[in-house]
């Protein structure tokens, strides 16, 4: 599949953005650092106009402002902001202090900000470096190696294939353990089984590879109790804060940013050739006393690479235009952005297309508006790639057998009693279509009631379409014998969110400084999916174009409809005292339907304390100290990340033959489970955060200890209760480790350089399992391989028998406990 999205449109229709002016004081002069050298790119600006400029290469600038009277802002990232009265001056030359403090001085945590040295929890923040951006398809990726206790892994190899991030290690087995992302106040669901009909085979699209990486500013990582309880029952996994770029005040930007790379496997796999492949069935049939298969195996020659015919160079483009500017009452941020990805396997690809509207209105002094609205679309080929996909069938595939035979056809299967298809015409020939648009839109009005009293409200809703097609030919294997199946699904998602939260800050003679956050919530989710499958086509040209072309319905018509409600209550202290002792208490409590009926409602503290240690006297003569902070935490927070209707007695359609006639009925699929409510994770954490020489070196370090109760579990039933597993909460699982973070800013002028180093260890453990000490793991496991849950042990163990080589002789067979083995056969050690 192959798109173009054309900027031209927006070229040929963009005027240039200018800015009137009246005759006024025309002033030029030049910027430069504290050592002398010219900082380009320096925003200049006339207070309380859009009338402004940058500086150019050599930090030089012109303006010309309205009169003597007027102020001119200098604004520097890295810089302390100046101010300067124009005066009887015509050249003003301005020197800009470094202010390394001021980077990532602020840091958002839920409901708000803070200023990172009054911190009491863990929270990693990362600042995207447009640098960064090149080629990146998802959210996560930009966190890849950016912070301790975050591993990061690409669960499908596929374009917008689904990416697994863990904080601080596995709380669940069966419920999820994935971290909560809110997008600019907005809670989104990561679940990419969420926004997939599951039609195709190739696996659903990760839904955070609808966002746009361009338009993000800011992530911040919650981690511990403390910064996470804001969000009670969905932030036992960690919460990830994304912020968005937003319009600021100055002369308006454009920026477009174009990139191409390719990629390719770094290395294949080494397999047999065709000589090898039929030297060793040969040896084979040889040690059988059966006659060799090929007579002359040196004829054979190298014969088929099934790799170098699968894989193939893949190139990548990102295209990425945006407009961003705006005066004191009206900011914008506009972006269109065009990510191309092709795999490294034929016909896997992704297209994705994303705008963004974002605006800022002060409408009175005391009201605020804003909005965020973000629409994307993405294509991709869905083949499977991954199991029994055509990966593992190329390495299976004999290399004797070529691709396509001599009359130009595909060669059908592996031979050898290996039933698997051609993975090259599985690859090339099969069509398969997974169409996803995605809308979201945050909107919040915010009233300045009284000095530091305000309340904000917002509306907020994630809206998502899903179309999956495909088309198995009928000379190939997987549309062979049924000549020809197709298949059709949709689904639509949508999740509303209405939040209400107000919010009061005060400072008491200079040193308490207090603030105080309570809110309501309230959030409803809906699924609905409709998908059917036919086969028995009499030809291959209109595929799943006309379903009513097939002869038989392979899969019944199914639809159903699923959702969740979700009220809740929070609030937050946070108080500072004298700029040293640092308190913050957090609440919420939670309502979910997904649970039993007196197990709705759940409630998550978390309590912390921090000491500032470097604002005390004793250390006052310590220059090159910054910071020193000592932080503890405590609380409590909850999981809720099952399917819906877990509590519930449910019935299901199933349909029986009378009198050759077939009646549809319904019958009890799932036990309910009036007691079923959510994990509660209990976590400890002490950290220590130093800063050395203006913080130019910053050090954070972390230990913690978690412990996850009232795991839910999927459990088996007798088989005289007609259920074969309930859904229970047994057992608890622990999680203990140490994080270290370690960045230096070295170069902070026009040549930046800093570095950055982590490193983190985490152990987990089950602590019980209600009584057994081993069970196999439910085959409802979510995003864990099969293995055995053993207590006292990791989740998600493999076990296996233990090998001592192989059998050689018949004597040594008679003389084990394998008695129906043969002289080759694996021995196992008792």
């Amino acid at each position: 599949m192959k798109r173009t999205f054309c900027f031209a449109f927006f070229l040929v229709h963009l005027t240039a953005i200018s800015f009137s002016q009246q005759p006024g004081v025309k002033i030029s002069g030049k910027v430069s650092e504290e050592n002398g050298n010219s900082v380009p790119g320096v925003n200049i600006l006339e207070k309380g106009t859009m009338n402004g400029t940058i500086t150019d290469l050599n930090g030089t600038y012109t303006l010309t402002v309205a009169s003597e009277n007027s102020v001119i802002t200098f604004s520097f990232v890295g810089f302390a902001t100046r101010e300067e009265l124009v005066g009887n001056r015509t050249v003003i030359n301005i020197q800009l202090i470094e202010d390394v403090q001021a980077l990532d001085e602020v840091v958002v945590i839920g409901y708000g900000t803070v200023k990172k040295s009054d911190l009491t929890g863990s929270v990693s923040s990362i600042s995207i470096e447009d640098s960064e951006l090149s080629q990146t398809g998802s959210v996560e990726q930009l966190l890849q190696g950016k912070a301790a206790g975050v591993m990061i892994t690409k669960t499908s190899a596929k374009p917008g294939g689904a990416i697994s991030v863990k904080i601080r290690g596995n709380n669940s087995i069966n419920a999820g353990n994935e971290p909560l992302y809110v997008i600019d106040g907005f809670p989104i669901s990561s679940n990419e089984w969420e926004l997939s009909s599951n039609m195709t085979s190739g696996g659903p699209l990760n839904p955070l590879a609808t966002i746009n990486p361009n338009d993000i500013e800011s992530v911040e990582i919650l981690k511990d109790a403390s910064a996470t309880a804001i969000y009670g029952a969905r932030a036992t996994n960690g919460v990830v804060l994304i912020t968005t770029k937003r319009g600021k005040s100055g002369k308006g930007n454009i920026d477009l940013n174009f990139s191409y790379g390719y990629q390719k496997v770094r290395k294949k796999l080494d397999m047999l050739n065709a000589r090898e492949y039929a030297e060793m069935v040969n040896e084979a049939l040889e040690n059988e006393n059966l006659a060799p298969e090929y007579p002359n195996p040196d004829s054979l020659g190298e014969g088929t690479d099934w790799q170098d015919e699968l894989f193939r160079v893949a190139p990548t483009m990102d295209m990425n235009l945006s407009f961003s500017g705006g005066q004191e009452n009206l900011k914008y941020f506009l972006s269109a952005n065009y990510f191309s990805q092709d795999g490294i396997i034929h016909n896997t690809d992704m297209d994705r297309i994303a705008l963004r509207i974002g605006l800022d209105m002060n409408i009175k002094s005391w009201l605020t508006v804003g909005t965020n609205l973000n629409i994307s679309n993405v294509q991709s080929n869905n083949i499977e790639t991954a199991s029994w996909g055509v990966v593992n069938t190329a390495m299976m595939f004999n290399p004797i057998l070529p691709v396509k035979d001599e009359n130009g056809e595909y060669t059908l299967m592996n031979d050898r009693s290996i039933f698997t298809g051609n993975p090259v015409a599985l690859a090339k020939e099969a069509d398969s279509k997974l169409n996803t648009n995605r809308a979201i839109t945050n909107t919040f009005l915010q009233f300045k009631i009284t000095e530091g009293l305000s309340f904000r409200t917002t509306l907020g809703v994630d809206a998502g379409f899903n179309k999956e097609v495909y088309y198995y030919p009928s000379y190939i294997l997987a549309g062979y014998d049924p000549k020809g199946s197709a298949g059709i699904g949709n689904l639509s998602n949508y999740s509303v969110l209405n939040e209400n939260t107000l919010n009061y800050s005060k400072n008491f003679n200079q040193k308490h400084d207090i603030n105080l956050l309570l809110g309501f919530t309230a959030q409803t989710s809906k699924n609905e999916v409709n998908r059917v499958g036919v086969e028995g086509f009499s030809e291959d040209i209109l595929k799943y174009d006309n379903l009513g072309g097939a002869s038989i319905v392979s899969s019944f018509p199914f639809s159903y409809s699923y959702g969740w409600k979700m009220l809740s209550y929070l609030g937050r202290i946070n108080y500072n005292y004298s700029n040293k002792y640092l308190v913050s208490l957090n609440a919420r409590v939670d309502g979910s339907s997904k649970f039993g009926t007196g197990n709705k409602y759940g409630f998550f503290p978390s309590f912390a304390i921090g000491w500032k240690i470097s604002e005390e006297e004793f250390l006052s003569n310590f220059e090159g100290l910054s910071l020193l902070k000592v932080r503890v935490s405590y609380g409590s927070t909850g999981n809720q990340d099952v399917a819906s209707y877990q509590s519930l007695a449910v019935l299901g359609s199933t349909s029986y033959p009378i009198n050759g006639n077939k009646i549809v009925g319904y019958r009890p699929i799932q036990i309910a489970n009036p007691d079923l409510k959510w994990e509660t994770t209990n976590q400890f954490d002490v950290g220590l955060d130093a800063g050395f020489f203006k913080n130019r070196v910053q050090l954070t370090a972390d230990y913690y200890f978690k412990k996850t109760k009232d795991l839910l579990l999927y459990v088996n039933l007798p088989i005289s209760s007609g259920f074969p597993t309930a859904l229970e909460n047994i057992g608890s699982v622990q999680n203990q480790g140490l994080e270290l973070t370690i960045s230096t800013k070295n170069l902070v002028g026009e040549l930046k350089w800093t570095t950055d180093f982590n490193i983190a260890l985490n152990r987990n453990k089950l602590l019980s399992l209600a009584g057994e000490e081993a069970i196999p793991i439910p085959s409802r496991i979510n995003q864990l391989d099969p293995g055995w849950l053993v207590v006292g042990k990791p989740i998600g163990l493999f076990y296996g028998l233990k090998t001592d080589g192989l059998f050689q002789t018949d004597e040594e067979i008679a003389g084990s406990a394998q008695s129906g083995a043969s002289p080759g056969d694996i021995k196992y050690m008792d």
